[in-house]
């Protein structure tokens, strides 16, 4: 489990229904994790399937009408890999993304919840104030607290695009580019 809420008094008064994540951030990194090994294991496969469908229908070890017709075969795996491949960085990028906003959430509020426990040992210790008006201030606290963590969880919540309209960073140096680049002019040495 991610980071667990803090403990004190009215804990639960300060955070439920709305005022805490309740998902686990660890879960969703270990599926970014395992969507890498994914990754990198179709990676592996494509290399393969691109270096063969070079060397037999760019190399003319096949040629003719069957020859078209399997070279669109393939190229249309390929395709579907390159596909593959895309999909699983996005998802990849979605899951960190999540499990980083919810571990910042819980940690903001954790750290609501820790000044407030503060605030309940200075109103019990004020002087000039009775049993009866320490325990209005502190629960006038409490329901303020509460709408607080609720609206960091709104907030938080609204960082977190939806899945199907995600649009992730640019892929990380950790893949290849699988578009040939066209390289750079350079001018000459001088």
């Amino acid at each position: 489990m991610g980071v667990q809420k803090a403990t004190g008094e009215y804990i639960a008064e300060m955070t439920e229904p709305a005022g805490w994540p309740d998902i686990d951030e660890e879960l969703l990194a270990g599926r970014a994790t395992e969507f890498v090994a994914k990754v990198t294991q179709l990676l592996g496969v494509l290399e393969g399937w691109q270096r063969q469908h070079s060397e037999i229908f760019q190399g003319g070890v096949w040629s003719g009408g069957a020859a078209n017709v399997g070279n669109g075969a393939v190229q249309d795996r390929v395709d579907e890999m390159v596909s593959l491949h895309s999909h699983l960085e996005k998802a990849i990028a979605w899951y960190n993304l999540t499990a980083g906003v919810v571990s910042q959430t819980k940690e903001a509020i954790n750290q609501n919840l820790e000044d407030a426990q503060e605030y309940f040992s200075t109103v019990r210790n004020t002087p000039g104030l009775d049993a009866e008006q320490k325990e209005a201030a502190i629960r006038a606290w409490v329901i303020g607290q509460n709408a607080i963590n609720t609206a960091v969880v709104a907030g938080a919540m609204s960082q977190v695009t939806p899945f199907s309209s995600y649009l992730p960073p640019p892929p990380p140096l950790r893949t290849p580019n699988l578009v040939p680049s066209v390289p750079e002019a350079r001018s000459p040495a001088m």
